[in-house]
């Protein structure tokens, strides 16, 4: 490989290793940012929950656009290690790294992974926090309706009710 090249590859790298980072900052922010909302869920904040969703959704936003970046980076990696267009999975290029490179970028990547495993369990149980709360909820709603009109002509169960009606054809 001759001198520019390598120059090339090693800009290349730099680039994907910052890359990495800032994406690893990123989610840690947004597990953080769902610790907020699962706890603002609980206590049934409504104007915490709506911060951290606001938050939550500028973060994506630039999650999404460090991996543009990375997307972008990828084609320069695969050329300056020779690699082909069908390795497209960052562990496989980075499986084709010099040391340190290698070992450093792996880290990294095995560090993202682990946070992005966190922010979808808590995601997930977030999700199942607001069912449950808007089950709750729709329930409570009801019960309230029902008590405030009650039908006179039908129970919940379908029957008839004993006793004066509307129209009272006994009377």
């Amino acid at each position: 490989m001759d001198k520019a090249a390598e120059a090339a590859l090693k800009r290349a790298v730099g680039m994907l290793e910052a890359i990495l980072v800032r994406q690893t900052d990123l989610h840690r922010a947004m597990l953080e940012t769902a610790g907020e909302k699962r706890e603002s869920i609980i206590k049934g904040d409504l104007p915490a929950l709506e911060a951290a969703v606001f938050r939550e959704k500028g973060l994506v936003a630039e999650i999404e656009d460090e991996e543009r970046k990375r997307q972008a980076v990828m084609p320069m990696l695969r050329r300056g290690l020779g690699v082909g267009d069908d390795v497209e999975q960052l562990a496989e290029v980075a499986e084709k790294f010099h040391e340190p490179d290698r070992t450093r970028i792996l880290s990294l990547a095995g560090g993202l992974k682990d946070v992005i495993e966190d922010v979808r369990k808590i995601t997930r149980h977030n999700a199942e926090l607001l069912k449950a709360s808007l089950e709750h909820v729709d329930a409570f709603l009801r019960t309230i309706a029902e008590a405030s009109s009650p039908d006179t002509n039908y129970r919940r169960d379908g029957s008839r009710p004993t006793g004066p009606t509307l129209i009272d054809r006994n009377a």
